[in-house]
C-alpha cells in the first residue's frame, strides 16, 4: 500500500512524499497548493503498471475482435444456408422436355424420366 504524506517545504510550499510498502521514500512533487500535488502523486505509474494496463487492453481488444469475427462467420454461414433450399425427393417436371417428369433424389437430378 502506498501512503502519501505532506511535509512543509521551505518558503511555505508543501512537498508530497510517497512511502511505499517497502518503506522507501521518494519526493513525488513539491507545490504551493496541495491539490496539484495529490493529482501528481496519484497519477504517477511505474513501467510495470503501464505494462499491465497495456496487456489488459490487448486482451480486451483481442476478445472484441474475436467476437466480431465469430459474428461475421455466423452471418456468412447463415446466409448461404438460407439461400440453398433443399429439394425433397420426388418427381418433378423436366425442364428440357415438358412432356416428361424427372426424379430428384433429394440431392441431384437423376437420369430416371417418365412421361406425364
Amino acid at each position: 500500500m502506498t501512503v502519501i504524506q505532506y511535509y512543509p517545504a521551505p518558503g511555505g510550499a508543501s512537498a508530497v512524499v510517497r512511502v511505499n510498502e517497502l518503506r522507501s521514500t521518494s519526493v513525488v512533487s513539491s507545490s504551493a497548493t496541495g491539490s496539484g500535488a495529490i493529482l501528481t502523486a496519484m497519477g504517477a505509474m511505474s513501467p510495470w503498471h503501464w505494462l499491465i494496463v497495456c496487456a489488459a487492453l490487448a486482451v480486451i481488444l483481442a476478445i472484441i475482435i474475436g467476437v466480431i469475427l465469430l459474428i461475421v462467420r455466423a452471418v456468412k454461414s447463415g446466409s448461404t444456408a438460407a439461400t440453398a433450399h433443399p429439394v425433397p425427393p420426388g418427381w418433378y417436371p423436366d425442364t428440357a422436355d415438358a412432356r416428361l417428369i424427372r426424379w430428384h433424389d433429394g440431392h441431384h437430378w437423376t437420369d430416371h424420366v417418365q412421361s406425364r
